[in-house]
């Protein structure tokens, strides 16, 4: 059996959780995600397909954005 192709892939994540810089302080973070799956509408309907949300965001000039 070629478990190039069939075997399952198990990956772990690590994250580390940081205090905000000091030149950042002043300023509010506004969370970025994307939500959906990869394909058409057809192919992944009842689900969405890849957007991000919030899908309108107004930042104050000073503020910051976190895309993830």
């Amino acid at each position: 059996m070629n478990c190039q192709f069939s075997c399952p892939v198990f990956r772990s994540h690590r994250f580390a959780i940081r205090e905000r810089q000091a030149d950042t302080s002043d300023g509010e973070i506004y969370n970025v995600n994307v939500r959906g799956k990869r394909g058409n509408i057809v192919q992944v309907y009842p689900a969405v397909e890849y957007d991000f949300t919030p899908n309108t965001l107004h930042i104050p000039v000073g503020d910051y954005i976190h895309f993830q």
